[in-house]
């Protein structure tokens, strides 16, 4: 079976060295020999060391589109409106879709489901939540026997990576970053991590799947970790609470609450000693109660390695032709979250949260308080009148 590659990257890099390194091994199991066929590139006068010397590369996707011996199109190029493009023709040519593009696919997810359904192929994006943690496969299988009512995670090893050392490595925000990027765990250009919009497209395709039902991003209470400071780590430091950029989405009652936001967790809650470039997702139905799922959620390896299960699951035709998402959009409500949170504000704020204070303490030009339970869209209009870029919270876990 011949496969055509959208990008050739970091990630699709580790794809091409895999499906070569293991022809034998899919061969094996799945009875089918795969090769890739054709590659398509931006510069085509860059010099490129495939493991597969027979790769044609182009600048040209409609040789991809129009030859019908290529049955299966994996989709890396990360970018956005081209993605959608390459993804929407392929399957109008009825050819198999495996991405990564989470962005592409939080965006476009009920529309790439009915081209699915219309073409009667797949549409597989594993490794577009968590690299290599493997979880959307688990929920499709989980959906027709069970009612899955939450999920929550970690989703961003970028965050995760940043917020642990600043906490292990008593770096500051600005070194813990820049560590970060030195490591490759990080962009040149963070904004999308640590401005929580990862996260958010991802806990958006998890939230749409297991509620079936379209969500619009920009509804989804979003705040990363780009305001936290070295005193926000220590003082919660100092009460045995961690703090990590949590994605959950709940369903109570026909009521939906979706948000991205730090949590300071106890010791007592299985995500605090999932540290460094870790990711952790679970979710809750109510055959299974809460499972979970650990590993890295990004990188080469642990990503292709999720696309090579999607193109196994394609070889043997071990995939769900449906449409899991209704026409019918999500109305998201801040009001079924309540808790008590950690904030860091300018001093002259004081009154904006003088009637929720439960403890105080008095650092510099800031006022750090602990509050007392409230609603999270009590947090969200507080927030908004902050006149100042200066500040930060965190949600207290209750576990």
């Amino acid at each position: 079976m011949e496969i055509a590659i959208l990008g050739f990257g970091n990630i699709a890099k580790g794809v091409e060295e895999l499906i070569f390194k293991n022809r034998e091994k899919i061969k094996n199991i799945t009875g089918k020999e795969v090769f890739v066929k054709t590659v398509l590139i931006k510069d085509t006068i860059k010099k490129r060391e495939p493991f597969d010397k027979n790769i044609y590369f182009t600048d040209d996707f409609s040789k991809i589109l129009e030859d019908k011996d290529i049955e299966i199109v994996i989709e890396l190029t990360g970018n956005l409106d081209s993605a959608f493009y390459y993804i929407s023709e392929s399957m109008n040519k009825k050819k198999h879709i495996i991405t990564a593009n989470k962005a592409v696919v939080s965006k476009y997810f009920y529309k790439f489901y009915s081209l699915s359904l219309e073409n009667n192929i797949a549409f597989l994006y594993e490794a577009s939540v968590g690299g290599g943690v493997h979880i959307i496969k688990s929920i499709i299988e989980d959906l027709p026997i069970n009612d899955i009512y939450h999920t929550r995670g970690i989703l961003n090893g970028t965050c995760n990576f940043i917020l642990s050392s600043m906490k292990d490595k008593d770096l500051s925000f600005d070194n813990a970053l820049k560590l970060a990027q030195e490591l490759g765990f990080a962009e040149i250009d963070p904004s999308d991590d640590i401005l929580g919009l990862d996260t958010r497209r991802k806990l958006k395709i998890l939230s749409s799947l297991i509620f079936g039902k379209k969500i619009d991003e920009k509804d989804i209470f979003t705040q990363g970790i780009s305001k936290i400071k070295s005193i926000d780590i220590d003082i919660l430091k100092d009460r045995n609470l961690k703090v990590k950029l949590i994605g959950e989405a709940s369903r109570i009652d026909e009521k939906y609450s979706i948000n991205v936001m730090p949590v300071a967790l106890k010791q007592e809650s299985i995500f605090y000693e999932v540290d460094n470039e870790l990711n952790m997702i679970s979710y809750s139905g109510n055959n299974i109660s809460e499972v979970f799922f650990l590993g890295k959620g990004a990188g080469r390896y642990p990503t292709a390695d999720a696309v090579l299960r999607d193109l196994i699951d394609v070889l043997l035709r071990n995939y769900i032709i449906f449409n899991p998402i209704e026409d019918k959009k999500i109305n998201l409500s801040n009001d079924i979250l309540k808790s008590s949170f950690y904030i860091r504000i300018p001093k002259e704020c004081l009154s904006l949260i003088k009637d929720i204070i439960k403890e105080k303490i008095e650092y510099k030009d800031y006022i750090i308080a602990f509050t007392k339970e409230i609603k999270l869209s009590d947090m969200e209009n507080l927030i908004n009148k902050i006149d100042s870029d200066d500040y930060f919270f965190a949600r207290i876990s209750k576990e």
